[in-house]
């Protein structure tokens, strides 16, 4: 109980604890010692209680009841728990109290109440008085004004008394505030349901069945798709594990992958592009089963295309462009594309040229030849899904390396080269059909039947070639810089159907917008000394070659048999970079010397410089025979006669 049992004249009391007035003002009159004062105590100091009592509604078990509620809505007032936290720098002060004694929540409430209250506001102080405190006894409020202190008429209770032999009193007196016992409004118990045990023979099946894949990495670098199963919970308190079973929806049985308590488990090596069936059902600790939630997942991992290329940037020095970029997160990366475009604004991956076709991860950087147009680069992963988007830098430096166009050889529009399955139609170039439309009977409204059975009668080539009309000859063995223009767009002959009656209305955006991912065209190369034997076609990248004779070839394919590029502009060009040629202390004889060059100009446009040691006045020379291969020089005296001199030349051409 809240209460004082004390023993007083001969008997017993007991001093139920609570609001009262004052039986002794304690002031400088009859106070006759030091006053000693003692703050708070941290460990006596709450900011929750909690009591255990007996509850008869629970057949007499312990039960509790804390203060503040711990929750906090069955008070009138604001959160005084989160308050008191504040003020106690967010420190969780918490004490339980034994009052089986008590069989009431509501008083075992009150009682917790009542000690945290006191022991927020818990002053002690031992004074000695005269024998005025001969008639206090233990429980008795008393005030004290003590101007040291600040207490003016502060109560206090008496919590211990000694008589001393001179008759003066000694008291243990502890604050007091009448507020201690003004309660807050208590919510009513609740009520105790009935106990209801469930049916161990019936369980209840998994909420939910959730589906994802993911890439990933063994410690080898073996990448692999994934399926992660994740369960919704069953409401069956007393469901002991989970069985998760799988299967392609090709299959007939499922296969168990595994038994668990866990709500995730993960199905390795599942095959991209597949339509996968999971289903889980929930065992109880009896081994009874519930019935299966299921859920399906096409599984995508390896068919998402690698994250488009950050960062790219170019750095050009001399006649090198030093690129790099970002890795990108994926972990089925393969390789990076670098293709390059004459143009230094509007370039895209379509109308390019391979630079370098691909630069293993995980590689972020490489050297390439420098030239004014664009660098495009792009991700590829492992089943050949390139970035939806490339990164394009554009360098627009007048002049690299000196170089010169010598020759240009376009083959747009006419296109007069050899064409295997490709045809030519308004100035482009196309993939051929494996039937062409002038040779069915009748006409297209009357065919309906026809092409909704899906006959592939009209199905495009899947390959074709377009070889230039003729070999491009440079005149001798250079080493030159080869660069390409093409081109191209997408069509779709499937597209021609849209707007027809019938079942292609119907399905119309089954054909439309995935055509330029379903063909291609790229050029190849092959080179020759003497335009009989050539080396193998190669795909074409923007470079340097060594050769006589250049011969090209355009290859256009298509993997859905329906998309076609279509080829607008094709072209080539040969450049010759500037050379410097020289010699130095030469001695020319009286007749004429020939300079021969170390290797040969390109052309005879070079320019020549001389410069004499020795001369003598009214010497002079003459150049003749300027070949690509070496010029002649004679030295005469002022009489027109052969003398010999020393000389240094140089020359600079292409």
């Amino acid at each position: 109980m809240r209460g004082i049992f004390n023993y007083t004249q001969g008997k017993y009391k007991i001093i139920i604890e609570g609001s009262g007035a004052s039986q002794l003002l304690l002031t400088k009159d009859n106070v006759v010692s030091e006053v000693k004062l003692q703050g708070e105590s941290k460990s006596e100091k709450y900011n929750r209680v909690i009591g255990t009592y007996t509850n008869p509604d629970k057949d007499y078990q312990s039960d509790t009841v804390s203060y503040p509620p711990f929750d906090d809505a069955h008070l009138d007032v604001a959160d005084q728990h989160a308050t008191m936290l504040t003020d106690d720098n967010e420190t969780l002060l918490e004490r339980s109290f034994d009052m089986l004694q008590v069989t009431s929540p509501y008083q075992a409430e009150e009682i917790c109440e009542n000690i945290l209250k006191r022991s927020r506001n818990n002053l002690k102080a031992e004074v000695t008085v005269t024998s005025e405190g001969l008639n206090l006894s233990i429980g008795d409020i008393v005030t004290a004004t003590y101007d040291t202190a600040g207490f003016s008429v502060k109560p206090f209770r008496v919590m211990s008394l000694a008589i001393n032999s001179d008759s003066t009193v000694t008291l243990g007196i502890e604050e007091h505030q009448d507020e201690f016992y003004d309660y807050e409004n208590k919510l009513e118990a609740p009520a105790i349901a009935d106990t209801v045990l469930p049916n161990p023979f019936s369980v209840t099946a998994p909420v939910s069945v959730t589906l994802s894949d993911q890439l990933i990495e063994y410690s080898d670098g073996v990448v692999i798709t994934a399926l992660d199963v994740t369960i919704g919970a069953s409401l069956d308190s007393f469901v002991d594990y989970y069985q998760v079973e799988y299967k392609l929806s090709t299959d007939t049985d499922y296969i168990i992958h595994g038994q668990g308590k866990g709500l995730t488990q993960r199905i390795l090596n599942v095959i991209d592009g597949s339509l996968y069936n999971v289903r889980v059902k929930a065992f109880n600790t009896l081994g009874v089963s519930s019935t299966y939630t299921s859920a399906s997942r096409t599984i995508v991992g390896g068919l998402l295309p690698p994250a488009d290329v950050q960062d790219f940037s170019c750095n050009i020095i001399g006649r090198d462009a030093h690129l790099s970029w970002t890795q990108i997160p994926d972990l089925d990366l393969a390789y990076y594309s670098i293709r390059f475009s004459t143009l230094t604004t509007g370039a895209d991956w379509q109308n390019s040229v391979s630079l370098i076709e691909k630069v293993a991860r995980p590689a972020t950087s490489i050297t390439c030849v420098a030239r004014t147009g664009s660098y495009l680069l792009k991700a590829f992963d492992k089943n050949g899904n390139a970035s939806p988007n490339e990164a394009i830098i554009s360098t627009n430096i007048l002049e690299i390396g000196n170089f010169n166009a010598v020759l240009t050889q376009t083959e747009s529009p006419t296109f007069s080269g050899t064409k295997t399955n490709v045809y030519v139609d308004s100035g482009s170039l196309r993939l051929d059909s494996t039937e062409i439309f002038d040779s069915a009977v009748g006409n297209f409204d009357s065919a309906t039947a026809f092409f909704d059975a899906g006959v592939t009668t009209f199905d495009l080539s899947p390959t074709g070639s377009y070889l230039f009309a003729s070999p491009i000859d440079i005149g001798g063995s250079y080493t030159v810089r080869v660069t390409a223009s093409l081109t191209q767009s997408v069509d779709n002959i499937d597209n021609l159907f849209d707007s027809a009656s019938g079942n292609f209305d119907d399905g119309a955006s089954n054909f439309d917008g995935d055509s330029p991912a379903n063909c291609n065209a790229h050029l190849e190369i092959a080179l020759s000394p003497d335009n009989v034997t050539y080396t193998s076609f190669r795909n074409f990248v923007v470079g340097d070659y060594t050769s006589r004779y250049f011969k090209f070839r355009l290859v256009m394919t298509s993997s859905d048999l329906a998309s076609t590029p279509v080829v607008s502009a094709l072209s080539v060009t040969i450049d010759v970079e500037d050379t410097i040629q020289n010699g130095n202390d030469l001695t020319s004889g009286t007749g004429t010397y020939t300079v021969t060059f170390t290797r040969p100009f390109y052309s005879v446009n070079y320019a020549i410089g001389i410069t004499n040691q020795g001369m003598a006045t009214g010497d002079f020379y003459t150049l003749n025979n300027k070949t690509i291969s070496g010029f002649d020089i004679a030295f005469k005296n002022s009489s027109n006669t052969g003398v010999s001199r020393t000389f240094d030349y140089i020359a600079k051409g292409f």
